[in-house]
């Protein structure tokens, strides 16, 4: 049996929250995520990528802004419905943020192997938040987050 989680923040405790009766080992199996990774979450050690966020939201079918941010329903009644997208209209894309998103997914892929059993609507959604992250994200907060993470890697290697 898991042991119980002692969460270090308010997101880990929306997160513990929000999986209900469902035990850790069923969501981690259903996520296709390590039982232990899946803890370091819900215990506000680890920060989840975007990714898992968007997968929480479908398994859990709670709002992303309640979870992250506390606002809100945690499980709104009824979602606005979004206009189709004509089929013939087509959007802009800066192309070099896109590669840039499909090369950072890959190289995730060779650092985490899990990531290429992936199917590729995982794969997809990966792709276009980060994407999202690369168009909507200041370049000085991307600088920054670069820079912490650079001395996360360098507190682990020395």
């Amino acid at each position: 049996m898991a042991r119980p989680l002692r969460p270090q923040n308010a997101f880990a405790e929306r997160l513990i929250q929000a999986r209900g009766e469902m035990s850790r080992i069923e969501v981690a199996q259903k996520l296709d995520v390590n039982i232990e990774t899946l803890g370091g979450y819900e215990r506000g050690k680890n920060a989840p990528p975007y990714s898992f966020l968007a997968d929480i939201k479908a398994l859990y079918g709670v709002s992303l802004d309640w979870l992250i941010t506390g606002e809100g329903e945690m499980r709104p009644s009824a979602q606005p419905q979004l206009e189709p997208v004509s089929t013939t209209e087509v959007l802009p894309v800066d192309l070099a943020k896109l590669r840039s998103a499909v090369t950072s997914i890959r190289r995730f892929g060779q650092e985490e192997p899990w990531v290429n059993k992936l199917p590729p609507d995982k794969w997809a959604a990966m792709v276009v938040d980060a994407y999202q992250f690369l168009v909507t994200t200041p370049e000085e907060e991307k600088r920054q987050m670069i820079t912490e993470e650079m001395a996360k890697t360098d507190r682990k290697a020395g």
